[in-house]
């Protein structure tokens, strides 16, 4: 079912560009060509036109009161082999890496009620959680599981003591996510959706998400991505059409070979990609409100695109229209918010 409306948000939008203005990523870069979808009737982009590169220089990891420690990309493999092609691999399978070959003191394991491997003890503490961003970002403060978040050459990893109840709330909202998925038959539905622009909102209840393995570069055939919410709407007539633009680098940002969604229309809705304006996306629950990153938002927009965001069963997912000229021009006066 869809709603329309025409209450703006452009304050909360604003916001949530803050740190991509402050990073310098837009939607304006290196475009390596768009798909406006359906193509022939097909809401999936054409197989094997764009890639990643996948990792391949040596990177580095901060692990708060015990060092900074080097990765080699080649030497390291997939915990989640049901998630990651070969080649590709996840922020925690560099921490399982260095366990293995003794570098590190970590033990850990996987939590079937969460989906997700988990840290149990690290240098003999527990209750470690991480930050993460690819070139040419920002530290943000994620509510994505370790073990789902994509490592990319040029990235920067740290580890970090986080707050119990924070950690609580990222906790309960995995396992919620689980759960979800199993009372749904293993059918990923998401209760609410929403893509809003400055003049309207569009709000779809209980959505169906099947994998259309638009980055089977990266994942296994049959991953959802966040992606994938809009393409499965596209499929049940909810979209009369997508717009996606690939794009290899943005300014200071390479590599970034990501899909960005420049464009969503409906019959009465419709935002089209225009300077440096795109769509970012939010996905959360209401376990995580209070303790949300410094930009107002339960995951990030900047780092991690729709496309390589691994779906399991939130709560919601949000699109945003954010526009980087209005961002520069709210946001010129504010000091930043600084981060433990």
């Amino acid at each position: 079912m869809r709603s329309w409306n025409g209450m703006t948000r452009i304050l909360e939008l604003l916001i949530s560009v803050a740190t991509l203005v402050a990073v310098g990523i837009g939607a304006t870069g290196e475009d390596a060509g768009s798909a406006l979808l359906p193509l022939a009737g097909n809401w999936t982009p054409p197989a094997g036109v764009h890639a990643g590169r996948p990792p391949s220089n040596k990177g580095t990891v901060e692990i708060r009161g015990l060092g900074t420690f080097e990765f080699d990309p080649p030497q390291i493999q997939a915990l989640r082999k049901d998630l990651f092609r070969p080649g590709h691999f996840s922020v925690f399978d560099v921490l399982a890496s260095l366990a293995k070959a003794g570098t590190i003191p970590m033990e850990y394991s996987y939590d079937e009620s969460l989906g997700t491997y988990v840290i149990e003890s690290l240098n003999g503490k527990s209750g470690w959680w991480y930050d993460a961003h690819y070139a040419g970002g920002a530290f943000e403060r994620p509510v994505v599981r370790m073990d789902e978040y994509p490592v990319k050459d040029g990235m920067a990893i740290q580890l970090y003591l986080e707050s119990p109840d924070r950690l609580a709330a990222i906790t309960q909202d995995f396992g919620k996510q689980v759960a979800r998925l199993r009372s749904n038959g293993g059918r990923v539905v998401v209760p609410k959706v929403t893509v809003r622009s400055p003049r309207a909102t569009l709000t779809f209840n209980d959505v169906g998400v099947t994998a259309h393995n638009v980055r089977s570069d990266v994942f296994q055939t049959g991953v959802i991505s966040v992606l994938d919410v809009l393409l499965s709407l596209g499929e049940q007539g909810q979209l009369s059409s997508l717009e996606l633009a690939w794009r290899d680098r943005m300014e200071n940002a390479d590599p970034v070979d990501n899909y960005f969604v420049d464009q969503v229309r409906t019959e009465d809705y419709s935002t089209e990609a225009a300077g440096d304006c795109t769509y970012v996306h939010e996905v959360g629950s209401e376990t995580l409100m209070g303790f949300l990153a410094p930009h107002g938002h339960a995951t990030s927009h900047v780092h991690l695109t729709a496309d390589v965001e691994v779906l399991t069963s939130p709560e919601y997912v949000e699109f945003l229209w954010a526009c980087l000229q209005e961002a520069r021009a709210s946001g010129e006066n504010k000091n930043p918010q600084a981060k433990d």
